[in-house]
């Protein structure tokens, strides 16, 4: 794993359902505004994964799956927040 990229590694017998529950609580844990040299910072992070039971146990396998997985959540969230921000400029110049 490189030097921004973590792991959490779960019992095989907790399923998909088990990690999709904990993303969803570590992308809020880490989205939690906090106060440094009094300005207000928020982040963002772009997480993925995978089940043993997916790709089999191979460590390289689990990685890579869980890896482009990542890439994806991440692509999509950049899609989204360009298109928040094409949306927010369309609907300030019509106010114009």
């Amino acid at each position: 794993l490189g030097g921004d990229e973590f792991a959490l590694v779960f019992a095989a017998h907790d399923g998909t359902d088990r990690a999709e529950v904990e993303l969803a609580e570590a992308r809020a844990a880490i989205a939690c505004p906090y106060d440094y040299a009094d300005v207000l910072l928020t982040v963002e992070t772009s997480l993925g994964f995978c089940a043993s039971g997916e790709v089999g146990c191979e460590t390289t396998a689990l990685l890579r799956t869980a890896d482009a997985r990542l890439y994806a959540d991440k692509m999509a969230r950049r899609a989204f927040a360009r298109a928040a921000r094409t949306s927010a400029f369309a609907q300030f110049a019509n106010v114009a």
